[in-house]
């Protein structure tokens, strides 16, 4: 996923930047599009290069959901499918998974629970299908 820095109203500090390493300096906004098209999906703002909120959208521009990430990249990160439904939620620390994960198929039932520590899957739970 490639994204656009943009700067956000209200911006008084260092305009973000990106380094050739991929990390973000300064205040503002980056925003993700679906691939292929010109869909936003996601937008993170960045408050003096660390990263205090993401938004996920569905294709027309509906916001599913928020995190604000505490000091630590304490969050839920939300991964969606094309039509902007949930296809996982992870919980992050550190900003990387860790805790529990849930899996949903594209009705947005509950089809996995997943464990991880410290950015690994440890662990995997099918749950079952009820037709």
């Amino acid at each position: 996923m490639v994204g656009s820095v943009v700067c956000v109203a209200g911006c008084s500090t260092e305009q973000l930047s990106q380094t050739p390493d991929g990390e973000y300096h300064g205040t503002g906004a980056v925003s993700y599009p679906y691939d292929g098209t010109t869909h936003i999906q996601r937008r993170d703002w960045y408050d003096q290069g660390h990263l205090s909120k993401s938004q996920w959208y569905k294709p027309d521009g509906t916001k599913v959901a928020t995190t604000h990430w505490g000091d630590t990249g304490e969050g839920i990160e939300y991964y969606l499918y094309d039509d902007g439904s949930i296809h996982r939620m992870v919980q992050m620390e550190g900003m990387l998974a860790h805790g529990e994960g849930w899996v949903f198929d594209r009705e947005g039932r509950r089809t996995a629970i997943e464990t991880y520590t410290e950015g690994v899957l440890v662990q995997e739970q099918e749950l079952l299908k009820v037709d």
